[in-house]
C-alpha cells in the first residue's frame, strides 16, 4: 500500500504530553531528492513539539519509515503511517507523490 510522500515544512501533530497543535517537520531533510519542489522527509529527520507545560520547544525525531523506498540512504516519511518520538505523525503531505512500503 502506498502513502503520501512527507516532504520538509509538512505539518505533524504529536500525542500527550506534548500539545496536538500542528507543527512543521524541520530542515534539512534530503536537499538533493524534491517533492513538490520541497525536500523529502526520511526517517530520522526532526519536527518540533509544543509542550503542554511552559517551556521551549522540544524537537524529536521521526523513528520509523517506508521499509522499501530510501532517500539519501534513509527510509522515506510518508503521511499517517510513521510516527515520531512522541507517537505523533504527518498530517499533512503531498497527495500526489505515493511511497510505497
Amino acid at each position: 500500500m502506498s502513502f503520501p510522500q512527507a516532504r520538509m515544512t509538512d505539518m505533524h501533530t504529536c500525542l500527550p504530553p506534548m500539545l496536538p497543535a500542528p507543527t512543521p517537520v524541520l530542515p534539512p531533510c534530503a536537499m538533493t531528492v524534491l517533492v513538490n519542489s520541497l525536500p523529502a522527509a526520511r526517517m530520522g529527520d526532526m519536527a518540533i513539539g509544543a509542550p503542554a507545560v511552559p517551556g521551549p520547544p522540544v524537537p524529536h525525531p521521526f523513528f520509523k519509515g517506508s521499509m522499501t523506498v530510501m532517500i539519501m540512504n534513509q527510509p522515506a516519511l510518508r503521511m499517517g503511517v510513521d510516527p515520531c518520538s512522541f507517537g505523533g505523525m504527518v498530517v499533512f503531505a503531498s497527495l500526489n507523490v505515493l511511497t510505497g512500503g
